[in-house]
C-alpha cells in the first residue's frame, strides 16, 4: 500500500467506522467510495472543500463549482457541478449517511440491506449513486486491493462490545 493510501485510510476510517455504525452500511464501501471520488483525498474537492464523496449542492448549502467527469448517455464528458463544501472529513463522513439516508432509491435499492461489501457497491450503482457503469467493480477492487473489509470485522466487533457493555447488568454480591 502507498505511503498517501495508507495515510488517507487512517485519517478517513474512525469517520468511516462512526457513520456506518447501525446503519447497514459497510465502512469498507465508505472508505472505497471516498478514495475513488477523492483519489485518496487529493482532489481539490477534498483537500480544499473535505468533500470526499462528490456530493452535490443543496438549495443554501455552501458551495464550490468544479468540472467534472460523467458518463452521459454512454459517453465521457466534462460537466461543471455544484458542490458540497464541509468543515471537516468527519462532516463529508456525516453528510455521506444524510446524503443516502434522504433520498429513498437507496434503500429501495437494497443499499441499507446488502449482505456485504459486493452486494451494496451493487446496490449503490442500481440505484444511481454514479454514472461511471463501473462503479460497482471499482469499489469492489478498492476494498480487495486495500483489505478494506477488515474495517468492516472493526466495527462489527466494536458494535458487539457496544451491545454488550449496554445491555449488562451489574453483578449483584451475595454475602
Amino acid at each position: 500500500m502507498s505511503q498517501q493510501a495508507a495515510t488517507f485510510f487512517r485519517r478517513a476510517a474512525p469517520h468511516a467506522i462512526a457513520t456506518t455504525s447501525g446503519t447497514g452500511l459497510f465502512p469498507s464501501i465508505a472508505l472505497a467510495q471516498a478514495a475513488l471520488e477523492s483519489r485518496f483525498g487529493q482532489s481539490i474537492l477534498a483537500n480544499r472543500y473535505n468533500n470526499l464523496f462528490g456530493i452535490k449542492a443543496r438549495p443554501g448549502d455552501l458551495y464550490v463549482t468544479l468540472p467534472t467527469w460523467e458518463v452521459i448517455n454512454g459517453r465521457n464528458v466534462t460537466v461543471r457541478e455544484r458542490f458540497a463544501v464541509y468543515e471537516s472529513f468527519a462532516d463529508s463522513f456525516r453528510q455521506r449517511l444524510r446524503f443516502l439516508k434522504a433520498n429513498p432509491r437507496y434503500t429501495k435499492w437494497g443499499v441499507f440491506s446488502a449482505r456485504d461489501y459486493r452486494a451494496q457497491a451493487r446496490a449503490l450503482q442500481a440505484a444511481g449513486y454514479a454514472t461511471d457503469p463501473k462503479y460497482a467493480t471499482k469499489l469492489i477492487s478498492l476494498v480487495q486491493t486495500y483489505k478494506l473489509a477488515a474495517y468492516d470485522e472493526q466495527a462489527k466487533k466494536k458494535e458487539k462490545l457496544s451491545a454488550f457493555s449496554s445491555s449488562s447488568q451489574p453483578l449483584a454480591l451475595v454475602s
